[in-house]
């Protein structure tokens, strides 16, 4: 999986050269929330990659000392 650099703060957006968008948003409660999207012919691929993403950034922003 690729890494994603984060400061913590406001609202980042990953793109890379594939079709993979990542946007995550901080609320102004102090909560995280984000948007995967990914662009493909293969479903099974696909879900794999959104559903790792998806781990990785509830382990980075879901945390107790993130909530």
């Amino acid at each position: 999986m690729e890494e994603i650099n984060v400061n913590h703060r406001g609202t980042v957006v990953h793109e890379s050269g594939a079709p993979k968008k990542i946007k995550v948003e901080r609320g102004q409660r102090g909560g995280y929330g984000w948007e995967i999207e990914i662009k493909g012919s293969d479903d099974a691929t696909m879900l794999k990659w959104i559903e790792d993403t998806d781990s990785e950034l509830q382990r980075t922003y879901l945390t107790p000392d993130n909530q």
